[in-house]
């Protein structure tokens, strides 16, 4: 997490210990060469256990991360994690609110 500002780590897991009874999820994006962290709104059904993003957030943002936590467990990314994590090309940075820790997952593959 060496090219995440300390505080956006601070103020991702903040949210996510604030929401903890959702899956929180937002963007970390670039804007003039900085780094930057919003927030977004979990627009699944289930919250407890997943995670939707508006679309136009790929659209409106050059995003870098996608983020979101996970309530339960560990941070390491579910089968559905890496699934559309594959499918967006975007690194997903994943937030333990059980166990206060974090974990990138970017598929790189040749």
């Amino acid at each position: 997490m060496n090219d995440i500002p300390c505080e956006i780590i601070d103020s991702i897991e903040c949210y996510c210990q604030e929401n903890k009874e959702i899956e929180c999820c937002g963007i970390i994006y670039q804007d003039r060469g900085a780094s930057k962290w919003l927030p977004c709104e979990n627009l699944a059904k289930n919250k407890k256990h997943n995670f939707i993003l508006n679309p136009r957030f790929f659209v409106d943002y050059d995003v870098q991360y996608v983020v979101h936590s996970h309530c339960f467990g560990s941070a390491r990314p579910s089968v559905f994690d890496k699934q559309s994590q594959h499918e967006i090309c975007i690194p997903y940075l994943i937030y333990s609110v059980e166990h206060n820790n974090f974990c990138i997952y970017e598929n790189i593959s040749v």
